[in-house]
């Protein structure tokens, strides 16, 4: 399976960096030390919704976000998912009644082959 454009090999390699972001983190990267020195400068304003927004960026950026539960549709228990899996392919299917059954291994006595 070919990864970019129409051309085979055409596009980004998998797993290159995207030479914009990585110019642009090298910029800040330089510049950390002042950043930081900003951020927590406006922790301290006296405008309370800069120094919230402030806060909770330093936070952020030093702790990491907090993970974020996940619920259901409606808003309690968890997420309920289903997974089906279609098979497409025309075999033969065995039917019969099932002898042992254990995980990994089910022996069944066939009664009828259908096509």
């Amino acid at each position: 399976m070919s990864i970019g454009g129409k051309r085979e090999g055409a596009g980004r390699p998998f797993g290159a960096r995207n030479k914009s972001s990585v110019d642009i983190k090298g910029a800040f990267a330089k510049h950390a030390p002042e950043l930081i020195k900003a951020v927590l400068k406006l922790c301290r304003s006296a405008d309370e919704n800069i120094r919230l927004r402030a806060l909770a960026l330093a936070l952020d950026r030093g702790f990491g976000k907090a993970p974020q539960p996940l619920t259901g549709a409606d808003l309690e228990g968890p997420v309920l998912a289903r997974i089906e899996r279609v098979i497409v392919e025309d075999r033969p299917v065995i039917t019969g009644d099932v002898v042992e059954s254990r995980p990994g291994r089910v022996v069944m006595v066939p009664s009828k082959l259908t096509h």
